[in-house]
């Protein structure tokens, strides 16, 4: 959601930014990303949350890739460290398309300095399809990215 004031005070505009960072893991594994931090001194106002999947075999990309490796992951948790907040304990309810999972907060979540993130998960167990006729055991690489603007205030008034 796109915030309009901050502490009261109008928004003047926004500048567009992303954190990004990745994991790779096996099936039946715990994933913890815990290094997401808004270092800027202006608030992050936080739009979504996208983990994009990539198949592997061992440490090369599979080609093609498989279309739909997004129900390899469930029970997404993220925790707002910065205020102490937990959003989706027993899992945030991500739309899949295909390989990408993403959650939109349905209301403003605004991050200030020095606040952040971290992201959990965990990856079902995945058998190997024999038709892929992989030589080492499947992995799975997660590029979870933060998208949201940085947002500037109009001064305070006299």
């Amino acid at each position: 959601m796109k915030a309009t004031k901050f502490c009261g005070r109008d928004i003047n505009f926004n500048v567009p930014y992303t954190m990004t960072q990745e994991a790779t893991f096996g099936g039946d594994q715990d994933v913890a990303l815990e290094g997401f931090v808004w270092r800027m001194d202006k608030p992050f106002n936080v739009h979504r949350f996208i983990i994009q999947l990539t198949a592997l075999d061992g440490d090369a990309v599979i080609d093609p890739q498989p279309t739909v490796l997004g129900h390899l992951i469930n029970n997404v948790s993220i925790h707002n460290w910065g205020i102490n907040e937990n959003h989706g304990s027993g899992g945030v309810a991500f739309r899949v398309d295909g390989s990408t999972l993403v959650w939109e907060p349905m209301t403003e979540l605004i991050v200030v300095r020095s606040g952040g993130f971290e992201v959990k998960f965990h990856a079902r167990p995945f058998d190997i399809n024999p038709a892929l006729k992989l030589s080492k055991k499947l992995r799975l690489r997660a590029v979870v990215s933060i998208e949201g603007d940085a947002i500037v205030v109009a001064p305070l008034s006299a």
